[in-house]
């Protein structure tokens, strides 16, 4: 789907399936964790500014250096939105991922800055 929306999951994993185009608009204000790695995905059609999320893995996928920026921008502005006071993971390494561009280099260095964010990208 275009959107996958639920006011009640709090974890969404689909990794390892080979699932190509674009990673959904994720609308799910309580979600903390969202795993898929190990896909296809080439773009990101947004949703995690709305959300919780404290673990987000989507290493070794397709996305491309816009879809990289706006992760990084999208869980950027959740973090401002909703400050985390616990241990936070965003892997957008590995295989087939690009690199940020500067802005979202800059977006990285502010989650790594607040304190709680590790952070990989290539």
């Amino acid at each position: 789907p275009s959107t996958f929306t639920t006011t009640s999951a709090v974890s969404l994993s689909f990794r390892s399936n080979a699932i190509t185009g674009i990673l959904p608009n994720i609308n799910c204000p309580k979600l903390t964790t969202l795993i898929a790695y190990s896909n296809q995905f080439t773009g990101y059609g947004g949703g995690l500014n709305n959300s919780e999320v404290t673990n987000v893995q989507l290493y070794n996928n397709l996305f491309t250096q816009s879809a990289i920026d706006a992760i990084l921008a999208d869980v950027w502005a959740s973090q401002q939105a909703n400050p985390r006071s616990v241990a936070c993971t965003l892997n957008l390494g590995g295989t087939g991922n690009a690199a940020p561009s500067s802005a979202g280099l800059s977006n990285k260095a502010s989650l790594i800055a607040s304190g709680n964010w590790n952070v990989t990208t290539n």
